[in-house]
């Protein structure tokens, strides 16, 4: 309560009751299966466009490999083709997949950003900047069907350095590293580079056993009690090291500018020692030489890139990627927010409202997609039937295995371009049917029944059914896609996998979910105000501005408001004394919601002329 404790004018804002209500975004997809790469656990990445898709999770999958489960990318391509705009990504991978690293000389290791056989296909670059000591230019690129590259301009060892390769590299989609100084004393980031491919050509003792060997001496060392002799230890340890300090220089006498000092320091050894005139000339000739020779190599060894490549990386403990690949895979773990995999990684993104998972018809997979949603409650699952399967019997038969209001399935498989095998292919159509659902959302919204809407991007079916099969297949909830004479291939059935007649339509259900996540989304300011006549006034008075608004667009059935929905708060009508003495609030919400004209029938009669 305000105070007025002066004379004075006050001015005060107050609320006007009705809260405004912004409906729910209802053309957010989710998309979960293999790619070649991107991250495999954590929250979903979002992704814009296909273009990002392909810099994040690369591009098309190979039929040897994945065999059915290579339809992520295209299928995400067709989400945009046929008019998607926003989808989270979930990249499905076995647990025991291997990550691609290197570990360089003086104590810098790289490992891929995340696990996958495309990281043996990672280049890490690297090269000095002029006039900068201790600063380089760093790059790393992959191939593949989408190659994708970046560049670092300025990355330093230095851990106080704005520019530390560490924190530098923490967001990047390809390579992560980390820096332990070893005991070579080697800090030259291009170095250390040229050092690793002298180590893979080197004849003699290389670097990695003298390291193991100081490694060894000095965990003896330290597994000594006090008190006891170590001075054997120490030598040892002391031995190690010498001969890794060794090991290093020669090493580095290979590489061309560090020959080229050696060749000045001795040059400047011979004009010290020289003894005439001559030889002073001699010597300062060969100097002058070495030098130039040293300035040259160096500016060529600031323009050009000294490589490496990163090995280890697997999609599985045996090389094969679907091995594993299973509903208990699908369904993912549950560690935490941030940290589920699988489909439980949906769980952290209440935006989504459209899922699919392309390719997957296994019933024990498609079973998890469907109890996510139903668990989730507030998105629906787009499902693909098995490839080439032709006949309605057996359509049938997998059709009754599943039974859902909130999801979908559609048949058959339709004709896209795959770029990977230059060719045609048959793609499952969960990713079209989810750019159709969004592009009616948009276009007309969430109560038009997605379907009589064309495909987009697509050149032909599998399958092409007749009205004899659909009229088998619809009331059963198979929604077919129909190549229809004068109007192309077109979504031709909108109807959810439920029992129940009251949900038979798929448009309905997205309706309500739209309604129920518009509500409970924007009425939590309700929550602790005093239980009282007058919240009860401003949650109906809200709730009413917002289905009055769905009315007007058509979204809900009959000539008033009063037809249309009825709205129930208040004690008597909705709630009980009990109810407001154990802090509920209870408001009772009715809609009639407008059904889709799915037998659109015309009854024509003739007309006799009357004899005059």
């Amino acid at each position: 309560m305000a105070e007025y404790l002066s004379p004075g004018v006050y001015v005060e804002e107050f609320s006007s009751g009705v809260q405004p209500m912004e409906g729910v975004s209802t053309s957010t997809a989710g998309f979960i299966g293999m790619a070649e790469r991107g991250p495999a656990g954590g929250v979903p990445e979002f992704v814009g466009s296909f273009r990002e898709f392909q810099r994040i999770f690369g591009g098309c999958l190979d039929r040897k490999n994945y065999q059915s489960r290579r339809f992520l990318p295209l299928a995400v391509e067709q989400f945009f083709a046929n008019g998607g705009g926003r989808c989270f990504i979930a990249r499905l991978l076995d647990p025991s997949a291997g990550t691609a690293e290197l570990s360089l000389p003086g104590g810098l290791k790289f490992r891929a950003a995340n696990p996958g056989k495309w990281g043996n296909a990672l280049q890490i670059g690297c090269k000095r900047v002029p006039m900068k000591p201790g600063v380089f230019t760093l790059t790393a690129s992959c191939g593949g069907s989408a190659p994708y590259a970046e560049s670092y301009p300025e990355i330093s060892l230095d851990p106080d350095s704005v520019y530390y390769l560490e924190r530098a590299l923490q967001k990047s989609l390809l390579i992560r590293a980390e820096y332990q100084p070893d005991q070579s004393g080697l800090t030259d980031l291009l170095e250390m580079f040229q050092a690793d491919t002298l180590l893979k050509t080197c004849s003699e003792p290389n670097y990695k056993n003298k390291l193991k060997a100081v490694e060894e001496a000095r965990a003896a060392l330290n597994g000594k009690e006090e008190g006891t002799d170590t001075s054997a230890e120490k030598a040892a340890l002391e031995e190690a090291r010498t001969a890794l300090q060794e090991e290093v220089r020669r090493m580095f006498d290979r590489i061309p500018s560090r020959k080229a000092s050696g060749e000045i320091l001795s040059a400047e050894e011979e004009k010290k020692q020289a003894k005439s005139e001559q030889e002073q000339q001699a010597a300062q000739a060969r100097l002058e030489k070495a030098r130039q020779v040293q300035k040259d190599l160096l500016q060529k060894e600031a323009q050009a890139f000294c490589t490496i490549a990163l090995s280890g990386g697997s999609e599985s403990d045996s090389g094969d990627p679907l091995k594993n690949l299973n509903a208990a895979l699908l369904k993912g773990t549950d560690q935490g927010p941030g940290k589920r995999t699988g489909l439980a990684a949906f769980e952290d993104l209440p935006e989504i409202s459209i899922l699919a998972a392309p390719g997957v018809t296994d019933p024990a997979e498609v079973q998890e997609i469907i109890t996510h949603c139903e668990k989730m409650n507030n998105r629906v699952c787009i499902l693909d039937m098995p490839s080439g399967m032709n006949q309605v019997p057996e359509l049938q038969e997998y059709r009754t295995q599943f039974s859902s209001s909130f999801a979908a399935m559609y048949h058959p498989w339709i004709q896209v371009f795959d770029p990977l095998e230059k060719a045609p292919v048959y793609l499952p159509p969960s990713g079209s049917i989810a750019g159709v659902y969004a592009r009616s959302d948009q276009s007309r919204g969430v109560h038009k029944a997605p379907a009589n809407e064309p495909l987009r991007s697509c050149t032909g079916l599998q399958i092409c059914f007749g009205k004899p099969e659909q009229d088998l297949l619809n009331p059963h909830g198979v929604n077919l896609i129909r190549n229809i004479p004068g109007s192309g291939i077109r979504v031709w059935g909108a109807r959810t996998l439920s029992d129940d007649a009251s949900w038979k339509y798929i448009n309905i259900r997205r309706l309500f979910i739209y309604i129920e996540e518009s509500i409970r989304r924007n009425t939590s300011w309700a929550v602790f105000e005093p239980n009282d006549p007058l919240l009860w006034t401003r949650v109906e008075g809200t709730i009413r501005s917002f289905l009055s608004t769905l009315w007007r667009e058509g979204a809900l059935a009959g000539v008033s408001e009063e037809e249309a929905f009825f709205i129930q708060i208040g004690k008597g009508s909705s709630m009980t004394e009990d109810d407001i003495l154990n802090g509920r609030m209870i408001c009772v919400i009715g809609a009639a919601p407008v059904r889709p004209a799915e037998f659109v029938v015309f009854r024509i009669t003739q007309i006799m002329e009357n004899d005059s």
